[in-house]
């Protein structure tokens, strides 16, 4: 798989971006940024319950997702629901928070399915001007 895009988990509590509503990419982006990514997956509570959360799940009430996009409640369920129809989550409410499991998660976040060279160093771009050729 080529034509990845690696971008830090937090850069949705940024200043600059934290006060913006969120378009629909971004919401779904913010989804897969809050997807546990430890592949032995991640132990949380839930209404007094401790859950075992898998590698391309999160677990948010719809009103924290609504406040965090800036988004009307009614529109993250209509959102939700058109991304069930559309195969990319499923859903599942049985621990009494709602449980989203981003379908295909380690296909489009497994580091191992990148391929080709990288043109810059992993540690970001050269120092000063350059002149465009």
């Amino acid at each position: 798989m080529s034509n990845f895009v690696l971008a830090q988990r937090d850069r949705f509590k940024h200043p600059l971006f934290r006060s913006e509503k969120l378009c629909r990419l971004a919401a779904w982006d913010w989804i897969v940024a809050h997807a546990v990514w430890r592949r032995e997956g991640l132990r949380t509570d839930i209404n007094g319950k401790t859950v075992l959360l898998e590698r391309g799940q999160l677990s948010y009430s719809v009103r924290y997702m609504a406040d965090a996009w800036k988004w009307s409640k009614s529109a993250v369920d209509r959102f939700l629901a058109r991304l069930e129809t559309e195969t990319m989550i499923e859903t599942a409410s049985g621990t009494g928070q709602l449980v989203i499991t981003v379908c295909n998660y380690d296909k489009y976040q497994d580091q191992k399915n990148i391929t080709g060279t990288a043109t810059e160093p992993l540690t970001g771009t050269a120092a000063g001007q350059q002149r465009d050729k």
